[in-house]
């Protein structure tokens, strides 16, 4: 709902079906992963090293992916994109994700997914800051909703 507007002007094509199919896919074994964290941290393996096997795992996908895609390899040297990276990677990835585990296995897979519910609000909120975002009646009242409901 806070992103009807955008939604609400996406064409009804194969394109548009493939990408919620994709969604949907996605969405799936991000949960399967969240049991699969759940079950690991119960059998005491730790988070460091089952995000290190799952970025690995993702990270030879990938590759595998990129070379068989035949499109050429291409790294902007800009030292903003370069910094941009290195902020994802360490922040955005290693940290954020592990924190996440670590928090699945403290409450459950199921509690835990609850935080997804705030990662459109805080990205909203980052984009009203540098982006200009502009808030809708609609937008707003779902961040608070969302914000308000208890898990």
């Amino acid at each position: 709902m806070v992103f009807w507007s955008e939604v609400s002007g996406v064409e009804n094509n194969a394109a548009t079906w493939r990408g919620l199919w994709m969604c949907l896919i996605a969405t799936y074994f991000a949960s399967i992963g969240n049991i699969i964290s759940a079950r690991n941290q119960k059998n005491a393996i730790p988070v460091v090293q089952t995000n290190a096997f799952g970025m690995a795992y993702g990270a030879l996908i990938m590759a595998v992916f990129a070379l068989f895609s035949q499109v050429p390899f291409n790294y902007d040297s800009a030292i903003a994109y370069s910094l941009s990276l290195i902020y994802l990677a360490v922040f955005g990835s290693i940290l954020a994700f592990g924190s996440y585990l670590t928090l699945i296995g403290r409450i459950g897979a199921d509690k835990a997914a609850y935080a997804a519910v705030l990662f459109p609000v805080i990205a909203l909120g980052i984009s009203t800051l540098f982006e200009d975002y502009q808030w809708t009646l609609r937008a707003d009242s779902v961040e608070k909703l969302s914000i308000m409901t208890r898990p």
